[in-house]
């Protein structure tokens, strides 16, 4: 009996020392791993709001421009084409659909729509269409901005990024109302009914706005390009970068207005085709930018994604190797503990259980196990004859004692 209770002891501690491997190895690794998980999934879901303010931008972007030229040809006194307008409003709406909730973009968007709707209905002329459309044209600029900060595209952590995403959210919208301001201005100021319109220090300030805002967007993405560890980024962006710098070089300075004459009415026309000219290159500057920008998101989105499987893998694997070291070593040790608590009813032939337990605690109990155990070296033949032999005899001792 002690050397069964010290075999039962000997596995229990096998067992425990086992499990305490098991619990160092996966429990460490398993918590590593739900904290990765957390963090990284916290990522991913920051560039999918990324991604889902690029792809926000893209009829947004087309709106603000579609409100520019309508407005310019209210100020005209011509009915803005509606199908430009209408078509941006339809695209806006769908990807609303999409990502409104999680941008918080939907009351804005609404309100908005409506405003856009009320002027298309009754569309203004003149100097009333200035301000009209521009009330417009900032609350769109206003919903922009909206969606690049709660996209956090404005705040990313990547330095290329930020600077793309700066470019693409404030400055190239930024640039396209002012070169349409900055036309709208002039015509207006050879307008009869323009009144405090014809100021000459509003067309200035107009022109020197234009300039600022180009030099912002060439500035955001040579910083993007600069700082950026993507070989492609930049291919495409160099050739719309000097388009639009030739554009605006006709439009206005290309750096702030120092002693500058002013623009005189002969110069309509010619504004108003650089004008268009302008705005032709940014709409593709734009298109390029949120291409360039949603390819960085992607490999962003990418990475993140390959970090997690390689962790789950690693983990897994860890947890693995010790299911395997269980499995290894807690059998052997617990079939060794099994054959030393059924050693002592081993030569149980035949036998009830309580004979069996006699004989463990019997000291000539291994002997007659090695000779109960010889009995099965005979067969059952010869087992028959020798009970036959000893019948006759048992027999006269029962005589005689009688």
């Amino acid at each position: 009996m002690k050397a069964v209770a010290t075999a039962r002891m000997s596995g229990l501690k096998h067992l425990v020392a086992v499990l305490a491997l098991v619990v160092l190895l996966v429990l460490p690794s398993g918590f590593t791993l739900t904290q990765f998980l957390s963090s990284t999934g916290d990522k991913l879901q920051s560039v999918k709001a990324e991604q889902a303010g690029v792809a926000y931008l893209r009829p947004l972007t087309k709106l603000v421009a579609a409100l520019t030229a309508a407005q310019s040809a209210a100020v005209q006194g011509k009915k803005p084409a509606p199908g430009a307008l209408r078509s941006a409003v339809v695209q806006v709406s769908e990807v609303d659909n999409m990502h409104g909730i999680l941008l918080n973009t939907k009351q804005r968007w609404a309100a908005l729509r409506r405003l856009v709707e009320l002027t298309e209905l009754k569309p203004p002329v003149g100097r009333a269409a200035y301000l009209s459309y521009s009330r417009n044209i900032d609350q769109a600029l206003s919903m922009i901005a909206h969606v690049g900060e709660t996209s956090q595209l404005i705040t990313d952590d990547h330095v290329d990024t930020h600077y793309l995403g700066e470019t693409a959210f404030r400055h190239l919208p930024r640039l396209l109302v002012d070169s349409g301001r900055l036309v709208d201005l002039v015509r207006l100021s050879d307008a009869p009914d323009a009144g405090g319109m014809q100021s000459t220090d509003r067309v200035l300030t107009s022109r020197d706005r234009v300039s600022a805002s180009a030099i912002a967007v060439d500035n955001g993405l040579r910083r993007s390009m600069d700082t950026t560890s993507a070989a492609l980024l930049g291919s495409d962006l160099i050739g719309y970068m000097d388009g639009v710098r030739d554009a605006v070089g006709e439009l206005a300075p290309v750096t702030p207005l120092v002693d500058v004459e002013p623009v005189t009415d002969s110069d309509g026309k010619r504004l108003a085709a650089a004008r268009n000219k302008v705005d032709s290159v940014l709409l593709e500057l734009s298109s390029s930018t949120l291409r360039e920008l949603d390819s960085l998101l992607r490999s962003d989105a990418d990475r993140i994604e390959q970090d997690r499987t390689e962790v789950s893998i690693a983990t897994l694997a860890a947890g693995a190797v010790a299911g395997w070291l269980l499995w290894v070593l807690l059998p052997q040790r617990l079939v060794s503990q099994q054959s030393a608590e059924q050693r002592p009813g081993a030569g149980r032939h035949r036998g009830s259980g309580a004979w069996s337990q006699e004989s463990a605690d019997d000291p000539m109990h291994d002997d007659l196990h090695e000779l109960i155990d010889a009995r099965d070296l005979l067969t059952n033949g010869q087992l028959v004859r020798m009970g036959r032999a000893v019948r006759p005899a048992r027999r006269e001792r029962i005589s005689e004692a009688e």
